[in-house]
């Protein structure tokens, strides 16, 4: 950061500075702007970027009465004669109570009054999800941050769309928390949008979002602009331009002592001045202390009602309605008005309608007069009068968190419909601000288990560390069911995001269902309990009761709480040893038609994807990936990339299984670049990214993915993440490290055993893995017996990816004329699966063996159709490894060059991959969560490698093989 402004010596003379300067009545902003050259050109040249398509955000900070204020006054008038759009608001210590109230200042009028056609296009696309935060009185479940983030990205993507834009904020240090985070939003993804940022900053203000507000400093353009103290010669010139007369230099230099060069405070001292001469010496002793007890004399001499109108309006914070004011303050409705003009002329308020203070230090003087218990009774009073006007529970709330505990039912009933429409916008840190105070009211005995529950689920998803203790408490005082399984629920919820708390999990549930009349309610409680039992073995034989129910619950009629029951129930018999025929069907039956996962996305729960992974391990890779891309365009729809994150981990490993590593790829750096993903997402997402990097022939990368996990000895209780095994076991083969390959693997049996999944779909082909360790070791005899295990076992099951597999280790394990008929049977099985990579492997090792036996032709065929097959998967290594193969067998492997699809980035194919669906760049940054610059960036860089010209081109172009 640094200080802006022209040294002393570059400033030139008293009459210099004040050439040309006119100077009317009425109002600060009628004050020359002095020594502001350098920010008014950093300012400017934000307004000519945006203009030219290209966003930028600056950040002026400095004191109170610096000049930010000015500074975007004439940042926003130079915007409006060169076309830009122009939208304002104004951060205030009342408002920071509003959860997402200074977006609404900036945005709301431009929704408000557009026609009803143009406000369906301001929220089309993923715009719609910004909806809520202009509700009148938001209502219904509570919106994910995120979601109303990426909307409120589109919206002001629209409006930009349009006209180029200027947001200017002023003292965004009085922002609400929810405010805040989307201005961080936007700043990280202005870059492609005809959008300046100005925002201004009063440093040395009390706040509770330091950590926002330093996280905007680092995204502003530097320089951070921050205006230095008039020098005493731009003093003199101010003072001589507001007094409209000479002014003597010993009265100037005592103005700029006084003062110390701020302007606020200068125009005020001057202010003082007029119409009498006044002594240097006395001006000298003048304090921020006295210009503000000035300040509440000027308004005292205005009127007898003044200093109440005053007061009633630094209550009702920004934009004050006179009629409302003139109630709180208790004076003439008939003077009120004449009032108000007076103040304006004394420069308290701004002209016009509604009441607002000239500038902040005005309204901190009136506001910091009143006696604190005074200033309690006016905003408890400015709640009556606001219930009674038929101002929403919003409105009144900021009052109400400013009153003192009285007791009232009413508050507690007020805040607490605020809160909910709190969280109904996606705001819950404000939600828990409101309910906090609720509490200290104090809510009835009646009321606090029903208040605690909210309180506890607002600070549960808003990372308070207290939410799962007050989750805990409405547990335990909901005596009375249904209230009892609600709380259940939310608090098996919050606890299940730790694979560590999932037998406390499991009691909860069992607790809520205790005189449970609801059928709908205890299904929901049974299909969370089987759901945490099936993820960590450790804690099944605490579900032995639910999952006996959920099984007597498969042939009732469907409805959405049994589908979310049947969900996890298809992945328990998946690991019961279940046929993979019994389990697909269940698992089909339980995501029909895709209402399930859309029910989950809207709410965040996790009942759909047990389901998924069944299908996963059932084989089933196709229905299982189409359950996957359904689910994650319609939580693209929605904006909720926690959602998208968490169905990709899935989605990743069903990549994987099908040979589309690039895909597998980025799915998995999906997950992960959301922290929220964490736990099982996460952990199978790392495992896939490792092996696909295995598959690319980049070890070190794949073990530093490794290394980036929790190292959280229970990660690798959770039955999904088994996969993690898979992959250190592979990377350590693919060093050449048998031995503590097998040691993982060895590892992972001993967990297996002590969990009963010996003979299941859902656990890893250890054995396989570890026959191949054994063969590297010298030690034949071993690796024969446990591939002939693991090969009994899928006959048995009927999963033909596994049946591969089994058949492909034991193949490469007997050799000679019998290893032939197994690997021969291995791709025969695989060829009629889904498992592409799996049939890529099956082909080379046939061949490699067919060389070894001297049926070189037959080799050469198997060879050459397992390395183009590996080729298509991406499958680097093993596309080396047939062309080895080749070489030895006395062929010749076809040239492969780097180019066309597999020329492009994880990133390009998720891009162009959606181009070719025939979305717009539009659709794809909404779908993607990315800049619509970068979709142009990537679209062009592929295009260049793909040797086209046109998005028409494109379906053609990725589909050549």
């Amino acid at each position: 950061m640094i200080r802006r402004g022209a040294l002393p010596s570059q400033r030139g003379t008293t009459e210099e500075l004040t050439e040309g300067i006119s100077v009317a009545e009425g109002g600060a902003k009628a004050s020359p702007l002095l020594e502001r050259e350098s920010e008014l050109a950093e300012l400017g040249a934000a307004l000519s970027r945006a203009r030219n398509g290209r966003g930028r955000v600056v950040l002026v900070q400095g004191p109170a009465g610096i000049g930010k204020t000015r500074l975007l006054d004439e940042t926003s008038d130079r915007a409006r004669v060169i076309g830009l759009d122009v939208l304002t608001a104004r951060g205030g210590e009342l408002e920071s109570g509003y959860g997402f109230g200074l977006v609404r200042q900036l945005l709301e009028s431009s929704v408000a009054q557009a026609r009803r056609d143009e406000r369906d296009e301001l929220l089309s696309g993923a715009a719609t999800l910004a909806d809520s935060v202009f509700s009148a009185s938001a209502s219904g479940p509570a919106a994910a941050t995120q979601t109303v983030l990426h909307g409120l990205y589109w919206l002001v993507a629209n409006l930009a769309e349009r006209t180029p834009l200027l947001l200017a904020i002023d003292d965004v240090q009085w922002a609400d928390g929810p405010s805040l985070r989307f201005l961080l939003y936007l700043t990280r993804r202005l870059d492609a949008m005809p959008v300046a940022l100005a925002l201004a900053l009063r440093t040395g203000e009390p706040g509770s979002h330091h950590d926002v507000l330093r996280a905007l400093r680092l995204e502003a353009h530097p320089p951070v602009l921050e205006p230095s103290a008039l020098s005493r010669r731009a003093t003199q010139a101010l003072t001589v331009a507001r007094l409209g007369r000479d002014v003597p230099e010993d009265l100037g230099r005592a103005c700029h002592e006084a003062t110390r060069g701020n302007p606020f405070l200068l125009l005020e001292l001057v202010h003082q001045l007029r119409g009498h001469e006044s002594d240097p010496a006395t001006v000298g002793h003048v304090t921020s202390e006295q210009i503000a007890a000035a300040i509440l004399l000027r308004i005292g001499r205005v009127d007898r009602s003044a200093p109440a109108l005053a007061r009633a309006t630094a209550v009702l914070g920004e934009s004050a309605n006179l009629e409302t004011a003139t109630a709180l303050a208790g004076i003439d409705p008939r003077a009120a008005s004449a009032v108000a003009d007076a103040l304006a002329r004394a420069e308290i308020l701004e002209p016009g309608r509604p009441l607002r203070f000239v500038h902040p230090l005005v309204r901190t003087a009136v506001y910091e007069d009143m006696q604190p218990s005074a200033c309690a009774q006016l905003h408890a009073r400015a709640a009556r009068l606001l219930v009674d006007e038929g101002c929403g529970a919003d409105g009144v709330a900021v009052h109400l968190l400013l009153t003192e505990p009285a007791s009232d039912e009413g508050t507690v009933e007020v805040l607490r419909q605020a809160a909910r429409s709190a969280m109904a916008r996606g705001a819950p840190e404000t939600a828990v601000d409101l309910l906090r105070r609720a509490r200290r009211e104090p809510p009835t005995e009646a009321t606090l288990p029903a208040l605690l529950l909210e309180l506890g689920t607002a600070a549960s998803r808003s990372g308070h560390a207290d939410g799962v203790q007050l989750l805990r408490d409405a547990f335990a005082l909901a005596d009375e069911q249904p209230g009892r399984a609600v709380a259940g629920l939310e608090l098996a919820f919050a606890l299940g995001f730790s694979s560590t708390q999932s037998a406390g999990a499991i009691a909860v549930l069992e607790h809520a269902r205790i005189d449970l009349e609801d059928d709908h309610l205890r299904t929901l409680l049974d299909a969370s309990l089987v759901t945490f039992a099936i993820c960590v073995p450790a804690a099944r034989s605490r579900a032995s009761a639910g999952l006996l129910r959920a099984r007597s619950a498969i042939e009732r009629p469907p409805s959405q709480s049994l589908r979310a029951l049947l969900s996890p129930l298809s992945l328990d018999l998946a690991f019961e040893g279940a046929t993979a025929d019994d389990v697909s069907r269940l698992a089909e039956r339980a995501l029909a038609g895709g209402q399930l996962m859309r029910e989950d996305i809207a709410t965040d729960a996790g009942f759909a994807l047990p389901a998924v992974w069944a299908l996963v391990f059932t084989g089933r890779l196709f229905a299982a990936k189409q359950a996957c891309d359904d689910a994650i365009a319609h939580a693209r729809d929605r904006g909720s990339r926690f959602a998208v994150a968490r169905i990709s981990a899935p989605r990743a490993l069903v990549h994987w299984r099908l040979g589309e590593l690039s895909a597998a790829e980025s799915d998995a750096q999906s997950t992960m670049a959301v922290d929220a993903a964490w736990g099982i997402p996460h952990a199978v997402s790392t495992a896939v990214l490792a092996l696909a990097r295995i598959e690319h022939g980049d070890l070190a990368g794949a073990r530093e993915a490794l290394a980036a996990l929790d190292s959280d000895p229970a990660l690798l209780e959770v039955t999904p993440n088994q996969i993690v095994r898979e992959a250190r076991a592979r990377l350590f083969l693919a060093e050449g490290q048998p031995r503590e390959a097998l040691t993982e693997l060895l590892d992972h049996a001993c967990w297996e055993r002590e969990s009963g999944l010996g003979r299941s779909l859902g656990s890893v082909a250890w054995r396989s893995s570890a026959a191949l360790a054994h063969v590297a070791l010298g030690e034949v005899d071993e690796a024969r017996e446990l591939a002939a295990h693991e090969l009994r076992l899928a006959r048995e099951l009927g999963a033909a990816p596994q049946l591969g597999t089994a058949l492909r280790a034991l193949g490469t394990v007997e050799g000679g004329a019998r290893g032939l008929a197994l690997l021969e049977e291995a791709v025969t099985v695989l060829e009629g699966s889904a498992a592409r990579l799996d049939h890529a492997r099956a082909l080379v090792d046939h061949g490699a063996l067919l060389r070894r036996c001297g049926r070189r032709t037959a080799a050469t065929e198997r060879l050459r159709a397992g390395m183009d097959l590996a080729h298509r998967c991406d499958a680097t290594v093993l596309v080396d490894t047939a062309a080895a193969e080749l070489r030895l067998a006395g062929a010749r492997p076809r040239r492969i060059a780097l180019s066309g699809r597999e020329a492009l980035t994880v990133s390009e194919r998720r891009v162009t991959d959606l181009a070719a669906q025939g979305m717009s760049n539009k659709q794809i940054a909404q779908a993607l969560f990315v800049t619509l610059r970068t979709v142009e960036m990537h679209l062009s860089n592929s295009y260049r490698k793909l040797g086209i010209a046109s998005r028409v081109q494109l379906p053609a172009a990725l589909s050549r093989e």
